[in-house]
């Protein structure tokens, strides 16, 4: 499974803090609201009332911090450090940048410093490979996470139930003759 930041854009164009800091609403995220010394808490309604949005880390989100950023370069850093068997401690590293230490994630010299942080090295990953996998992405209409991409299926995009993924796999075999009865 190939991992992209969520709800960051990877072709807006690279900002920093005097052009502006992201805000509720901005490229899809839905309107936050905090409180001092509260959690980041949802207002949609469609999310329910107060919906912690704390990581179960404990650590604080704190969306006032996020500087809105294209996130492309990112992009690229997280998929040399997947092709280095580091993709789950550079995205960490990364959402902490960007969520909690409001630091500019679209910065060469930011996303440097994160890197060796992690150990990785930059530029393993040519540029045009993750802008076909990006692409593709979008020609999937794909606009949210977690999504499973299962042979031949439309993308099963946001929280999927056991039953549906394992409809999902039984489908495909079968599709491909290779369902077998349990």
């Amino acid at each position: 499974m190939r991992a992209l930041l969520p709800r960051l854009h990877p072709l807006r164009p690279r900002r920093g803090p005097a052009q502006g800091r992201g805000h509720a609403g901005d490229g899809g995220v839905p309107a936050l609201r905090t409180r001092p010394g509260r959690p980041c808490r949802r207002t949609s309604a469609a999310d329910g009332p107060g919906t912690d949005l704390r990581p179960a880390s404990g650590r604080r989100l704190e969306y006032g911090k996020a500087i809105a950023t294209g996130t492309f370069d990112a992009h690229c850093l997280l998929a040399d450090a997947a092709h280095q068997g580091k993709a789950e401690l550079m995205a960490e590293r990364l959402f902490r940048a960007h969520f909690t230490d409001g630091l500019h994630v679209g910065d060469p010299a930011t996303l440097a410093r994160l890197a060796a942080e992690i150990g990785i090295g930059a530029g393993q990953v040519p540029a045009a490979e993750l802008r076909a996998r990006l692409d593709r992405v979008r020609r999937l209409g794909i606009t949210g996470v977690p999504v499973f991409l299962v042979e031949n299926l439309p993308p099963l995009t946001g929280s999927a139930s056991e039953t549906t993924l394992l409809a999902a796999l039984r489908q495909a075999a079968a599709m491909k003759g290779e369902l077998r009865d349990h």
